[in-house]
């Protein structure tokens, strides 16, 4: 069982966003530790998103603070992976599997463009870790979704990240991948803070020790607290959520 530690890697104190009139969070409090598995659901245009690009420092607070490893968002980016909902590259664009995780190594080394032999060794070494290796020469054109996923999430690992962000990572593939990826998700969280944004609130619910609820809002619930009341409080309407119980 990972042991979570008491210093905060990620802090949200009295934040509110919105795009001109309308908000999207207000007043979010939020502080995750160092080593914690963060489950984040909600509805859709709830903010999840949001609440990501603000840790991210995409986004600046209307009001509010966001720290990240004690400092502010943009100064603590290149200790976070992240894994984004849409890969943000064409499926059809030559380019190789190799090729699209070490774009993960940008701006980590002295020369933006140019990768060391240390940059294709933590490329090769991350494709190994998420069982992909064998695709290194592939393009990426070619892969299934689940095979994708996979290299997007070594892309997110290849920087050596403290804390691992992943917007909807089984989006695109089926339940037994979504297994997988989760338990691969598990074995990352011995040395790295994770969040994971979800719609499937029951599947999540069984990987992750907290989730927070996001809808203009954010609560904080322990996974066994997660009811048909707070589902309904949540998404406006009557749901069922099984509370999943882990015995080590």
């Amino acid at each position: 069982m990972t042991v979570v530690g008491d210093n905060p890697v990620i802090e949200l104190r009295g934040v509110t966003f919105g795009f001109g009139e309308v908000p999207v969070l207000q007043n979010v409090d939020l502080t995750i530790r160092r080593r914690e598995f963060l489950g984040i659901v909600g509805p859709n245009a709830g903010g999840k998103t949001t609440l990501l690009r603000l840790i991210l420092g995409l986004l600046e607070p209307l009001a509010g603070t966001v720290q990240v490893l004690g400092r502010p968002p943009r100064e603590g980016r290149s200790k976070i992976g992240y894994l984004s909902q849409h890969p943000g590259f064409a499926r059809d664009f030559p380019i190789s599997v190799e090729q699209v995780v070490l774009t993960g190594r940008l701006g980590t080394g002295p020369v933006w463009g140019h990768y060391r032999d240390v940059d294709r060794e933590a490329a090769r070494r991350v494709l190994e870790e998420v069982e992909a290796q064998g695709l290194a020469t592939r393009s990426i054109g070619e892969l299934s979704g689940g095979q994708l996923q996979r290299v997007l999430l070594a892309r997110a690992l290849v920087c050596g990240p403290e804390i691992l962000i992943l917007d909807e990572p089984t989006a695109h593939i089926d339940v037994r991948r979504e297994s997988d990826v989760f338990d691969l998700l598990r074995d990352l969280n011995e040395r790295m803070t994770i969040l994971v944004v979800s719609h499937d609130v029951g599947f999540v619910a069984r990987h992750v020790e907290r989730v927070a609820c996001v809808n203009r809002t954010l609560i904080c619930h322990q996974t066994e607290e997660i009811d048909g009341r707070v589902m309904q409080d949540l998404y406006g309407q009557d749901l069922r959520a099984v509370a999943h119980h882990h015995h080590e």
